[in-house]
C-alpha cells in the first residue's frame, strides 16, 4: 500500500477512510488505557456494598428495622402535635 503525503494533490491508499482511522485509534486506545479498569472496580465495590446493605436490612440482626419505625412514628407523633 502506499501513502501519499498530505497535500501532495494524490489520493492516498489507505485501507480505512479517515473517520474509521480515527475511530479505530480511539477503540484501541480505550483498550490500552488502565483507567478504565478503576471505575469498574469502583462500580464493583458500590455494587457489593449496597448488596451487603440490603441484605443487613433485610435480615435485621440487630434491630435496625424496629429503630427505623420508632424514629419514624416519634417524628409523626412530634409533627402532629406541633
Amino acid at each position: 500500500m502506499t501513502y501519499a503525503p498530505a497535500g501532495s494533490g494524490v489520493a492516498s491508499q489507505t485501507p480505512f477512510p479517515e473517520e474509521e482511522r480515527s475511530v479505530k485509534n480511539l477503540f484501541v486506545r480505550f483498550l490500552r488505557e488502565e483507567s478504565g479498569e478503576d471505575l469498574i472496580e469502583y462500580g464493583l465495590l458500590c455494587a457489593f456494598v449496597a448488596a451487603v446493605a440490603t441484605a443487613v436490612i433485610i435480615a435485621d440482626p440487630l434491630g435496625i428495622r424496629t429503630s427505623l419505625i420508632n424514629a419514624y412514628l416519634r417524628a409523626k407523633t412530634a409533627l402532629d402535635n406541633s
